[in-house]
């Protein structure tokens, strides 16, 4: 997805990025299936492949604090990028895998909200949204950083992230979302 690309563009500029990891289109359409076909929260973890589940399991157990949620949709056509446009659910328990399944299926259901209907409608994007999410740690109170998104009325073709890590100086990266740069 979008986020998931930006996070691992970020990382290669020097970025300082949290840890994270992605929960693909594929398995976020598991967990939702499971859930649509009446399974309970404390039983769709049974629904991923094994390999999935070991690495969601390790990466949550290797978590201090808390984790946050967050899109990473992109359209089926490649100039369509959802990054900022989604809420995040942050202070998920990382321990709680009904936490976690819920906090997914939230950012998924904001697919449909008035903000992800009108970003498609001005983008001139089609009506299907890849639906990956990123699991990621929550910042500790030494590291912080800011982006300036798109917006809710999803005016810019941009990004401007700014990110300091203790005493460091700030430093500003301006992403531009249709040239990849």
């Amino acid at each position: 997805g979008g986020l998931a690309l930006t996070l691992g563009r970020l990382a290669r500029l020097g970025v300082p990025v949290v840890d994270a990891l992605v929960l693909t289109t594929d398995l976020v359409d598991r967990i939702r299936a499971a859930i649509a076909g009446g399974k309970s929260m404390d039983r769709v973890w049974a629904v991923l492949p094994r390999r999935a589940r070991r690495e969601l399991d390790a990466f949550l157990a290797g978590t201090k604090g808390k984790v946050v949620v967050r899109a990473s949709f992109t359209d089926h056509g490649p100039r369509h990028s959802y990054a900022g446009v989604f809420p995040d659910v942050r202070d998920v328990d990382p321990k709680s895998r009904e936490a976690l399944v819920a906090a997914v299926l939230a950012v998924v259901e904001s697919a449909e909200d008035a903000i992800g209907r009108e970003y498609r409608r001005r983008r001139g994007a089609g009506p299907g949204v890849a639906r990956a999410v990123v699991v990621q740690r929550q910042l500790d109170a030494e590291t912080f950083g800011a982006i300036a998104s798109r917006g809710p009325l999803c005016a810019a073709d941009s990004v401007l992230v700014d990110v300091a890590r203790r005493r460091s100086p700030l430093r500003s990266f301006l992403y531009d979302l249709l040239e990849g740069k």
